[in-house]
């Protein structure tokens, strides 16, 4: 329930920006439509400490399973804003992106992330569309 999820979403924004949207680091990433499915596990996986993220530290403790769904429904409810690319990296990036790089063993971002960078709900790939280079390299 997004509208559940809001007031939890809060604390998020220190870091993350209004709505998830606009994150006060470009390593943060943009939470704001990146998918639900993937947020949730990515709560939950924080939580639990199988995912360490110093930054999070205790912010979800008190968060139920419920509290974590929410919350994940709200910033994917959220409308993302994409910044510009370098416009010298662009061909470079469309390469990378769509083909991968066999000499590295790196394979194609959209195969998994769809070919516009929109995602895989259902199979829990979040959008890289709009997420800031910085944090896609991370």
């Amino acid at each position: 329930d997004p509208e559940a999820g809001e007031p939890n979403a809060a604390v998020c924004a220190g870091c993350h920006g209004q709505g998830g949207a606009k994150p006060v680091m470009a390593v943060y990433p943009k939470l704001a439509g990146i998918g639900e499915e993937y947020l949730y596990q990515q709560l939950v996986a924080i939580k639990e400490g199988k995912r360490e993220i110093a930054e999070m530290t205790g912010l979800l403790s008190d968060m139920s399973d419920q509290d974590l769904q929410d919350l994940a429904a709200y910033f994917d409810s959220q409308d993302i804003t994409v910044a510009q690319a370098n416009p010298d990296l662009v061909e470079e990036g469309q390469m990378l992106y769509r083909g991968g790089n066999m000499a590295s063993g790196v394979p194609a971002c959209a195969g998994c992330h769809n070919p516009r960078g929109m995602g895989n709900g259902p199979a829990g790939y979040p959008r890289l569309s709009g997420q800031s280079a910085e944090y896609v390299e991370k």
